[in-house]
């Protein structure tokens, strides 16, 4: 069964349709009904946002970052950094796997959440039977 199958007996949202699209510096106002030129229109706009995050004044950006920094918190209180350094059981891990939600994606390791949940529930089986 693939998610595709899962989510077919679901009640499927409308999607937001776009129309016409906006044409850049048209004066008056020419909108674009064409979706292969809308797409242009659209990546040309997100590429020319791109550029001209580069061009932002560095000191002004390195001024903005130690001000947002000043306000951040990295200090751990001394209960947490004990808490932090206890081991983890067994159950508890087996929780935190069933706990991930179906659907998302998968981490830093590339496996799917749905692969993990399914080892540790064999994994618990195994010990019931042994």
């Amino acid at each position: 069964m693939s998610k595709t199958w899962c989510r077919s007996g679901k009640e499927q949202k409308p999607q937001d349709l776009l129309y016409s699209l906006r044409t850049p510096h048209t004066e008056p106002p020419i909108y674009e009904k064409h979706s292969d030129k809308m797409a242009k229109i659209a990546r040309d706009y997100h590429e020319a946002l791109q550029e001209t995050e580069n061009v932002v004044d560095q000191t002004k950006r390195d001024e903005e970052m130690e001000n947002v920094l000043k306000y951040i918190h990295t200090a751990i209180p001394a209960d947490k950094k004990q808490k932090l350094g206890e081991s983890l059981k067994e159950e508890e891990i087996a929780q935190a796997f069933k706990d991930i939600p179906e659907g998302k994606a998968p981490g830093v390791d590339g496996l799917p959440h749905e692969l993990w949940k399914k080892l540790v529930e064999q994994h618990e089986d195994s010990k019931k039977n042994n």
